[in-house]
């Protein structure tokens, strides 16, 4: 099983990316000792995207390429936990793009939330819960919310308080769990 671990802000500066190296590492240590399976981070600025404006694509677009790689990437993936700040009490724009660019690439797929944000990111989260219900996405039900003010250092690196590095592996178990009841659904033809 492959979780890719989805930094979902492309804003300069943002914070998921310092979020989803601890995640990994924390990841890591779980998969350790079980066979199959692993996590990979895919950071969203890798896949520079225009806004959404067209639902057929020919193939003589410019972002032509990287819609194809990111979608690639998503196929490779059977669950993905999103790290997600709140902007505006909603998800990103550059998220939101992601989720309108691609479907079959998510479609059956558990969810797992880390969300970050001067009110833990709680909105941010309910809004891709109900984005991930019109993919055809299972949202697990454990939910990492990690408080800007109590987390971060002055220099925005990350370092989760103990209730959370337990809220990690729990997050693992749910996407893990949800991803392998959901295979059947992924591998029907």
């Amino acid at each position: 099983m492959k979780i890719g671990i989805v930094i979902g802000s492309v804003r300069q500066g943002a914070r998921g990316n310092s979020v989803a190296e601890v995640l990994l590492t924390a990841a890591n240590d779980y998969a350790q000792d079980k066979t199959d399976l692993s996590f990979e981070i895919i950071d969203l600025k890798d896949y520079p995207l225009p806004v959404f404006y067209k639902q057929r694509y020919n193939g003589d677009e410019p972002e032509y390429e990287t819609k194809m790689a990111l979608s690639a990437k998503l196929k490779e993936m059977d669950s993905y936990i999103f790290v997600i700040p709140e902007y505006n009490h909603s998800i990103t724009a550059g998220l939101k793009n992601i989720l309108e660019y691609y479907y079959t690439e998510f479609n059956n797929k558990a969810l797992g939330i880390v969300s970050y944000g001067k009110d833990l990111g709680v909105r941010s989260a309910q809004m891709l819960r109900e984005i991930a219900a019109e993919l055809r996405m299972a949202d697990v039900r454990t939910h990492v919310t990690i408080d800007l003010f109590a987390e971060f250092d002055e220099n925005g690196k990350f370092t989760p308080r103990d209730f959370n590095v337990q809220r990690f592996d729990n997050l693992f178990d749910d996407v893990v769990e949800w991803g392998q009841a959901l295979e059947h659904l992924r591998n029907k033809k």
